[in-house]
């Protein structure tokens, strides 16, 4: 899903389904660069499971007062420049009562809609959304006052070759939606094509943050070189139960030898920026826009001082 003011080009929230995840991934493991740590609900390794992202500067909460501990669902609220805007992503298992599955799903609608008309529904429902639809399903949403804004098939059966529309997003009419498709994905990966929503959340493109990145520059790597030739890396691996231990062990003993070696500065970010618009760059453009501002006030003078000689003779 995408919140920005004019393009979907920056994705700011992004959620999936069927994780597949359990107590034995920890969110290291599956951060993304840029992104908060990731909000989980999970079943088990063998299936299920949600997960949302979004980026460290969206101001995002999960409100679980209005989640229901009896389907795989979660709600966020969104505030925006503009808005609050609340977030339902959800998964139901193809062996999940329909029946409960949407009652429960009404009774969180009803709830949230008691505080905010402004929603935005999302995921996995097994319901194909591009053949009729059950009345008492077809009389939740509509009471409801969704609408489904996918008009593509998402899911995809290899083996009868046939296709559905399993992923729908439902909003309400108060949601500004500028744009909405499918995202193609590999067959080799899912069978489920991805969607995404664009909407109007008002954000400025001009935000700043600060990061800490590494002043190699000033690193000492002949240290570096005798840390890492004083490291049992062959213990540091044999020694772990499986390869996943093992690539955590591996990581956190290489960056804490980096980080004793290479030190490290703040910088501010400006998301307007180019990638080789760096600090030199922007210290010579003030510069010059301090000369050109230097140079026009003195210009502007100087045709004072010509202007009024004239009018002097003239006079005269």
């Amino acid at each position: 899903m995408y919140g920005d003011t004019k393009s979907s080009k920056n994705l700011n929230y992004n959620y999936t389904h069927k994780t597949h995840l359990d107590s034995n991934i920890a969110d290291y493991d599956i951060s993304i660069m840029g992104f908060e740590t990731p909000v989980r609900k999970d079943r088990n390794s063998h299936g299920g499971g949600i997960i949302m992202y979004f980026k460290n500067y969206v101001h995002i909460i999960r409100r679980q007062d209005l989640e229901n501990d009896e389907i795989e669902s979660m709600w966020f609220e969104l505030n925006t420049k503009l808005r609050s805007i609340l977030i339902n992503i959800n998964y139901r298992s193809e062996r999940q009562s329909t029946v409960y599955f949407w009652q429960y799903f009404d009774q969180m609608l009803k709830n949230a809609l008691d505080e905010n008309n402004c929603i935005i529904c999302l995921g996995d429902l097994n319901k194909n959304f591009m053949s009729d639809l059950p009345s008492n399903i077809r009389d939740i949403i509509f009471i409801n006052g969704l609408i489904n804004i996918i008009d593509k098939a998402t899911h995809f059966d290899t083996r009868t070759s046939s296709s559905s529309l399993l992923d729908p997003i439902l909003v309400t009419d108060s949601i500004p939606v500028l744009d909405k498709d499918t995202i193609p994905i590999d067959r080799g990966i899912s069978d489920h094509d991805g969607t995404y929503v664009t909407i109007d959340c008002g954000f400025s493109k001009s935000r700043t943050y600060i990061r800490s990145i590494w002043d190699y520059k000033r690193g000492d790597y002949d240290l570096m070189k005798q840390k890492v030739l004083n490291t049992n890396w062959e213990n540091l691996i044999s020694d772990a139960s499986d390869v996943h231990v093992a690539a955590t062990n591996f990581t956190n003993t290489f960056i804490n030898i980096a980080s004793a070696c290479i030190p490290t500065r703040e910088v501010t970010i400006r998301c307007d920026d180019k990638v080789w618009f760096d600090s030199n760059l922007r210290r010579e453009t003030r510069k010059r826009d301090r000369f050109r501002k230097f140079l026009c006030v003195h210009i502007v003078h100087l045709l004072n001082i010509n202007i009024s000689n004239k009018g002097t003779k003239l006079i005269i």
